[in-house]
């Protein structure tokens, strides 16, 4: 038995949510671009994300707390717990990009960038997640390429901070480089947790 499609408010704020995230990426990728010199305007689009996120995070608890009968995913706090997990991905990704800005980096290490292509690959999987929760259908394929994302994310932050920890690279500068792949790495991990609980609201879940 299929289970009753997602309310539609909810799953349009989930949508809007995670679109969010990929334009704080597109945003991130102009950042690395302008390096060493990032402009202020893309700085402050990052900020303006970030406070969108924190509306939409209040504007999907409220949706989720409306419901006459609310998924079982939704209910004790799952709502919060969602919410919480998309804004802390634009959060993590707002935070990657201020402090990108202050070290004063003169260019992206080669890591970030395939960080940053994960974490499209992440986020465009939570979307196609909610458009099969959507419709009452579990969202296999797309929660195991999230999955897949954050796994090759680890291997890659072990990579990177090989590379990084050797003889004649400056350590003040692994330091911050080890810091903002710490902050993408985040980002990876709330999008597994996002796209967990995502799945808890598939049938049969």
């Amino acid at each position: 038995m299929r289970r009753r499609e997602l309310d539609r408010t909810v799953a349009d704020l989930l949508e809007e949510h995670i679109g969010l995230a990929g334009k704080a990426l597109a945003v991130l990728r102009r950042l690395v671009e302008e390096l060493p010199e990032p402009s202020g305007r893309t700085e402050a689009e990052l900020a303006r994300l970030e406070e969108e996120g924190d509306r939409l995070a209040g504007e999907l608890i409220g949706a989720a707390a409306a419901l006459r009968r609310p998924p079982a995913a939704l209910a004790g706090g799952g709502a919060q717990l969602l919410a919480q997990s998309l804004d802390d991905v634009v959060d993590a990704l707002a935070e990657f990009g201020a402090r990108l800005s202050g070290y004063g980096v003169e260019g992206p290490l080669e890591q970030a960038l395939g960080f940053l292509d994960l974490l499209e690959q992440a986020v465009g999987a939570l979307g196609g997640a909610v458009r099969e929760v959507r419709h009452g259908r579990f969202p296999e394929e797309a929660l195991a390429a999230v999955a897949d994302a954050e796994q090759a994310g680890d291997r890659l932050e072990r990579e990177a901070l090989a590379s990084l920890y050797v003889e004649g690279i400056d350590p003040i500068l692994a330091l911050r480089w080890t810091d903002l792949l710490g902050h993408l790495e985040e980002a990876l991990d709330r999008c597994r947790r996002a796209a967990r609980l995502l799945g808890a609201l598939g049938p049969g879940r």
